[in-house]
């Protein structure tokens, strides 16, 4: 009687406390399984968890670099890559930065704006928010899920072209 009156009643798991983003992606989960017909192996790879690596973590990463110029003179700077340790699933994350040529010879950005996106391959926007500091290739970002964990990223990285490389460190905001 219980459990005809507790867990297996629609909206159990949010008044039983679990965490936003996990109910956000049973949901999902649960509208790929009916996409896919429903079928028993469709529903057990929707139901699969998306997790990031034990935190705090340190990745090496690999990516590129997309740069685009308005007629108004500002320019955007696109970062994308993944990356992954030996026995951790895989990341990924977006890094756009937006800004006015920081001089005549090409050199950088001087940053007026920035969005960052983040979290497994599966679901790479899971963690959203801005660039707090920039120098270079070093970056340090502070994102956020829908339940409001906080995570702060650094990035170190080098771009050769249209290429990126380097280390991602992530941990508790």
């Amino acid at each position: 009687l219980w459990a005809v009156n507790g867990p297996l009643q629609p909206g159990w798991a949010a008044r039983a406390g679990t965490p936003a983003a996990l109910l956000a992606r049973a949901q999902a989960a649960a509208g790929s399984a009916g996409a896919t017909g429903g079928s028993a192996a469709g529903s057990a790879q929707a139901a699969a968890p998306v997790a990031l690596p034990k935190l705090p973590f340190r990745s090496p990463v690999s990516g590129t670099v997309r740069s685009s110029h308005a007629d108004s003179g500002t320019s955007s700077v696109t970062l994308a890559g993944t990356g992954a340790n030996a026995g951790t699933d895989p990341v990924a994350f977006e890094i756009v930065i937006d800004g006015v040529p920081a001089g005549d010879d090409g050199g950088g950005l001087a940053m007026t704006g920035s969005s960052v996106s983040f979290g497994p391959s599966a679901q790479p926007r899971l963690y959203t928010g801005q660039v707090t500091r920039l120098n270079g290739g070093a970056i340090r970002a502070s994102v956020r899920d829908a339940s409001g964990t906080a995570l702060s990223l650094e990035f170190d990285l080098s771009l050769s072209g249209s290429a990126l490389s380097g280390t991602l460190s992530a941990g508790a905001a």
